[in-house]
């Protein structure tokens, strides 16, 4: 649809208005991703470029989930879709654009994740993709996940002749939660999945554990300051919500979602690693960094990449290779970002050469991974079959929390980042405390 501008530059020439076609609506996928091919094509110019675009992110949303399950065409189209949608930029400036490309990019994970999830998950590795871009990823694949879980219901496409209120009427009924909430979206899952973590573990501990976890323990939970009004009927309600009788995300959480994304997670700081060491002792006065701004290493993207495994993990606890397979997985990358990238090493003058988010998110994982291990078979596989690993788990959630315990700082820490991982370390600690003493004397024999 033409701009304002467009309309009073027709209206003072309307010679400019001939030769302009009216979009039609998409019928077939095919056709969907015609629409985002720039260039001339069959039935388009350059000038029909941002009607196409526009008609496209307005269109997209209802047309993939309407062929869902509607024969192999979704199949057959759901990877273009996926790069197209990936590769497409704003540049006319449309309404909603980041919310709309989204909401596409969900609904492909959703209706084929067999295609799509895998799909972008390679994208998420090329390197000219920039940081707001990987972000889209992973808030597909979690969106995606949660749905096909059961955990979330799939958005209902709007249809309202407008999408805001008039400026006065806006300014009074916006909330912060109305500002731009896609971003932030995994950081409030993960945070949820955190919190039921910590409250499940301190419940358990509150009467069995010493003194020094009971000290621990009172770190772990976070008061509102003031008094709070707390609806006992709301927690009523979401403990006897029903749920989806159908979660298709345990058959292709380990296939499709988790492993890809942990074992290209391996492949590229190999290739990192080398690159970095082949600049490293160079003459030329810049050498290579693996970890710039908006790159795969930074921490910025590097947290929210451990945030959406947290959060996978959660929805994959029934998979059949959650025990054996993703747990031991998860949990070594985490030990591997939270010691080499975070840095749990602190120095004496309060300064430490990793990142607080970073090594928020790599414990808040390990939580994550041990609490679901725990409350399937209470600890056994990991215990058994990997008491190294435990055992490192253990020590550096120890080193940690004491560390910021005595007050030293994080390289790039304070406020929230500093707190959350404080939070993720004692619970770390308690959960592994639990395997260690349920699994200690079949642990001394390996």
């Amino acid at each position: 649809s033409p701009t304002p501008s467009d309309l009073e530059e027709i209206e003072k020439e309307p010679g400019l208005a001939i030769g302009r076609r009216k979009i039609q609506k998409p019928v077939y996928l095919v056709q969907l991703a015609r629409m985002l091919v720039s260039g001339k094509g069959e039935g388009q110019d350059e000038k029909s470029e941002p009607d196409r675009v526009e008609m496209a992110l307005n269109e997209g949303l209802g047309l993939i989930r309407r062929k869902k399950g509607f024969g192999l065409e979704l199949e057959e189209n759901a990877v273009n879709l996926s790069i197209a949608f990936l590769n497409l930029k704003d540049n006319y400036d449309l309404d909603g654009f980041r919310e709309k490309r989204q909401d596409v990019l969900n609904a492909l994970v959703a209706c084929c994740p067999t295609r799509s999830a895998p799909c972008i998950i390679e994208q998420f590795f090329i390197g000219e993709h920039s940081a707001d871009v990987r972000s889209a990823i992973l808030t597909a694949l979690v969106t995606g996940a949660r749905e096909l879980a059961g955990l979330e219901e799939p958005p209902v496409p709007q249809r309202f002749a407008s999408k805001m209120l008039p400026p006065a009427l806006h300014r009074k009924y916006i909330t912060p939660a109305d500002v731009n909430p896609t971003p932030n979206s995994i950081h409030r899952i993960a945070e949820g999945i955190t919190r039921q973590a910590i409250d499940r573990t301190r419940d358990a501990n509150e009467v069995k554990v010493p003194q020094i976890m009971r000290e621990k323990q009172l770190r772990v939970r976070q008061r509102p300051l003031g008094r709070t009004i707390v609806d006992l009927d709301d927690e009523q309600q979401q403990q006897q919500a029903p749920r989806s009788s159908t979660n298709r995300f345990t058959g292709l959480a380990a296939e499709y979602f988790i492993m890809p994304l942990i074992n290209r997670f391996w492949i590229h700081v190999r290739d990192e690693q080398a690159r970095e060491a082949r600049t490293r002792y160079s003459r030329s006065s810049s050498s290579y960094r693996a970890d710039g701004s908006g790159m795969i290493l930074s921490p910025a993207v590097l947290s929210q990449l451990l945030l959406t495994l947290a959060i996978l993990m959660h929805a994959a606890r029934n998979s059949p290779a959650y025990l054996g397979v993703l747990v031991p997985e998860a949990v070594e990358l985490a030990v591997t970002t939270g010691t080499q990238r975070a840095a749990a090493e602190v120095n004496e003058e309060g300064e430490g050469s990793g990142k607080a988010n970073v090594l928020a998110a790599a414990l808040e994982l390990t939580l994550e991974a041990l609490d679901g291990s725990w409350e399937l078979d209470q600890g056994r596989t990991m215990g058994l079959d990997h008491t190294r690993t435990i055992l490192a788990v253990r020590e550096w959630a120890q080193k940690v929390f004491s560390a910021l315990d005595k007050g030293l700082l994080i390289d790039e820490g304070g406020g929230k980042g500093e707190e959350r991982a404080r939070r993720a370390s004692a619970g770390v600690l308690l959960v592994v405390e639990e395997i260690v003493a349920k699994w200690t004397a079949a642990m001394l024999r390996f």
